[in-house]
């Protein structure tokens, strides 16, 4: 009888197969979920907006994220508000405001807190039509990309163990 224990000796590591299946699956289940964190929403589209209408988009943004707009607007002239989840639909308490945009706008958008964010196209014109062209992009920073990060080396490391002790001979 050897003083090391055997590799086949199930009480040796505690059933290490299970435990490692168990973390193989956790894992493989927590990575595509902080990767849906980590990843920014992007909206894009063109709309079309009567003399006197609005439309607004929904962002959940951060306190360390930033919101990047690019707008093109290819007729008209449109005024464009980002304003919190406690204002809205009231723009006249905006956290940004562009006012007569003709053309092409870009814009970024510096959170102070995390909350919902609304970005609304108003087109205050009484008899102009507004043709807009736009994309939206949810900019995530640094905390967001390192809990992604840790996800996946921990994924790396049981995927790892399991081919060492593959290698060595245990049967997983």
């Amino acid at each position: 009888m050897s003083i090391i224990p055997h590799w086949e000796d199930k009480y040796c590591f505690g059933n290490l197969k299970e435990k490692l299946l168990l973390w193989f699956c956790f894992f493989s289940l927590l990575v595509p979920i902080c990767f849906s964190f980590a990843l920014g929403k992007e909206t894009s589209g063109t709309t079309t907006l009567s003399p006197g209408e609005e439309q607004g988009f929904t962002f959940y943004v951060r306190k360390s994220d930033t919101l990047l707009g690019t707008v093109d607007v290819q007729s008209g002239i449109i005024d464009i508000y980002i304003v919190d989840s406690d204002n809205y639909p009231d723009v006249f308490y905006y956290e940004e405001m562009f006012t007569d945009v003709t053309g092409l706008k870009d814009f970024y958008f510096d959170t102070i807190y995390t909350d919902t964010y609304y970005v609304i196209f108003i087109n205050y014109s009484s008899s102009e039509s507004a043709v807009i062209q736009y994309t939206f992009n949810v900019d995530k920073g640094m905390p967001t990309w390192l809990i992604s990060l840790i996800a996946v080396l921990a994924l790396t490391a049981v995927v790892a163990l399991m081919i060492f002790l593959i290698i060595k001979g245990k049967n997983i």
